[in-house]
């Protein structure tokens, strides 16, 4: 038996209330203003707080911040993307093993819903190649229209979009608009 953390965190109640403690200590970098705060070390320590909680996971820290990202209206400015950089790096380097592990059915709803610039960019930098879907490829190239963002997601997803199974539905999603 290991006390590696859960890549998904279990099936159980306790998720939401873990997500929910993620997104409220990222909320303390004013991410609802264009230029957040934060350090290298406060990452860190609040990474390890969700790995160390009761079947706590990176997925956990994940969806916190992609939570707090939703609920403060944060605005993909070059500083929220910097943070978002941060955040990405920091969980796939320190939780390797069950960052490959998670599950972003989560990621993919909410694309397909549309979402934000600032979660877009978000999306774009943390969803593995591997586990991403048509329509979470699209969603985050609409998410990104508009944005100065849009060029540097078009290129990185480039060959994704000439799937047979992306490319239609990025040609209609661009006709609709």
């Amino acid at each position: 038996m290991t006390n590696a953390p859960a890549a998904n965190g279990p099936s159980n109640s306790a998720a939401p209330g873990r997500i929910r403690a993620v997104a409220d200590r990222f909320a303390r970098f004013d991410l609802a203003s264009s230029t957040p705060a934060w350090s290298s070390w406060l990452l860190e320590q609040d990474l390890s707080t969700a790995l160390n909680a009761q079947n706590g996971s990176v997925s956990d820290w994940l969806r916190g911040f992609d939570l707090a990202l939703e609920e403060n209206n944060s605005q993909l400015t070059d500083t929220i993307a910097n943070l978002i950089k941060d955040v990405v790096t920091l969980a796939f380097a320190s939780a390797r093993r069950s960052y490959d592990a998670v599950s972003w059915d989560w990621a993919t709803d909410s694309l397909k819903k549309g979402v934000s610039a600032a979660r877009s960019y978000f999306f774009l930098l943390a969803l593995p190649a591997d586990k991403a879907t048509p329509w979470s490829i699209v969603g985050i190239l609409r998410g990104l229209a508009g944005s100065s963002y849009y060029a540097k997601a078009h290129d990185m997803l480039s060959e994704d979009l000439e799937r047979g199974d992306v490319k239609p539905l990025y040609e209609e999603s661009m006709l609709r608009g």
